[in-house]
């Protein structure tokens, strides 16, 4: 096993989750209710026409319908348990390449978008992050 890189830190209590006790987690609920708004304020902003374009103002997009948030909490912390969800395991997500293998893998997927795992990525890369975390300060090379 490689030398451990990343932690998750739990929501719910704030401590770091080990290997088998918890994970890193997305409702599929949530994401559906997002993909029902989305689709309603598609159609309440409706766009201006740019030749190859849809382009909406600022304040539209700032009002948009708010991202899934991804969730990471241990098994005996998770508020709900029984959700439809989209884990990944504590134990699979220790390192940076471990977070590059997932963002390429859920970037297959349509509903990543509607998501906050850019905040996710870009908060482990700057060494904020609260669910995904360095074990060591990063160097940013941006």
């Amino acid at each position: 096993m490689s030398a451990r890189e990343l932690s998750i830190m739990c929501d719910a209590c704030k401590l770091p989750v080990d290997d088998e006790e918890g994970y890193v987690w997305i409702d599929y609920g949530e994401i559906n209710r997002y993909k029902t708004a989305f689709r309603a304020w598609e159609k309440e902003t409706g766009t201006e026409p740019v030749p190859g374009r849809k382009v909406r103002s600022l304040m539209d997009v700032c009002n948009g319908p708010e991202r899934v948030r991804w969730q990471a909490h241990h098994k005996a912390c998770d508020p709900d348990v029984g959700a439809g969800s989209y884990t990944i395991e504590a134990e699979r997500l220790r390192t940076w390449a471990d977070l590059a293998e997932w963002t390429a893998q859920l970037m297959g997927l349509r509903w990543l978008s509607g998501t906050d795992w850019s905040d996710v990525l870009r908060s482990a890369a700057h060494g904020t992050g609260l669910r995904v975390t360095p074990v060591a300060p990063p160097t940013l090379n941006a």
